[in-house]
């Protein structure tokens, strides 16, 4: 069985009321949960990058060239 659309609608009328449907369940749950945009767990846990962030990396350059030119001779 088929479902036949005219060519000016982009949804079925079950398309829409299903879009609706979940979108108001979607809504319930956000209230009712009190979280609006759910937050993945890898943030829980994150902080600032300490100040020496730029000496570590400038050592890890240094040692990468170091190994370079040890290497190439």
């Amino acid at each position: 069985m088929g479902l036949f659309l005219k060519q000016n609608e982009p949804r079925s009328q079950l398309q829409s009321k299903v879009a609706a449907d979940l979108a108001e369940r979607m809504n319930k749950r956000a209230i009712e949960t009190n979280d609006t945009k759910p937050q993945p767990a890898f943030l829980d846990n994150q902080r600032q990058t300490s100040p020496l962030a730029w000496l570590w990396m400038l050592l890890g350059v240094v040692v990468v060239v170091g190994v370079i030119i040890i290497l190439t001779r």
